[in-house]
């Protein structure tokens, strides 16, 4: 801060010339007082730039780059496709065993009454009986038929093993032929009767003997 001092007049009248401080200081203290004036500001100055360099080079920190990462892709496998086979299923045969035919022997017997005679036709192992009613208008003749055909076991009465008998009733023609032939009575029912009927027309014209 600078004093400015005003003259003041002396007991003379007289004006005396006003002094600065500084035009009393002595020359070496003022050489003083700038010279740490001006390593002050050297020392700020130097300060500033040192803070600047540190702000610069923390601007320039080398970030190190992090390793780039590799991801694999997923590649998606289907499980295996295991095939079932099946084994094949072995058919089932169903083995209808048919008992053995066997010719059926014919023993006529003479009738005990005019025009009316018996003959009884067993066939072994077949369980079919045939009980033949023959008429005729002589009392003294044997009707015997001329070729014999065995009969047929019916499927279903074999594989169930049923057993039964046919009685049976027919008109011999005077040329031997055979006609009229119904079924007088079966064991079971309707069974053999088809098979039976089927033996009869079979069998041909029958022989008269006398």
């Amino acid at each position: 801060m600078q004093t400015t001092i005003l003259p003041r007049a002396n007991s003379q009248g007289l004006v005396q010339p006003s002094l600065l401080p500084f035009a009393k200081a002595p020359f070496q203290k003022r050489a003083i007082n700038a010279t740490t004036i001006a390593l002050a500001g050297g020392v700020v100055t130097a300060g500033l730039f040192v803070l600047m360099a540190e702000l610069i080079r923390q601007d320039k920190v080398h970030i190190s780059e992090a390793p780039p990462v590799f991801f694999e892709p997923i590649i998606y496998q289907p499980e295996d496709e295991r095939t079932i086979t099946k084994k094949p299923i072995a058919p089932i045969e169903q083995v209808i065993k048919t008992p053995p035919q066997k010719k059926v022997e014919i023993d006529p017997e003479p009738n005990d009454g005019p025009g009316n005679f018996e003959i009884n036709t067993q066939v072994p192992n077949t369980a079919l009986d045939l009980s033949i009613n023959l008429n005729s208008a002589q009392s003294d003749m044997q009707a015997t038929p001329q070729f014999r055909v065995d009969p047929t076991y019916p499927p279903e009465a074999s594989r169930d093993g049923v057993e039964g008998w046919v009685k049976l009733g027919f008109t011999v023609s005077a040329s031997g032929a055979v006609s009229d032939i119904k079924v007088l009575d079966s064991e079971p029912k309707r069974v053999f009767d088809r098979a039976a009927r089927r033996v009869t027309v079979h069998q041909g014209p029958i022989d008269r003997q006398l």
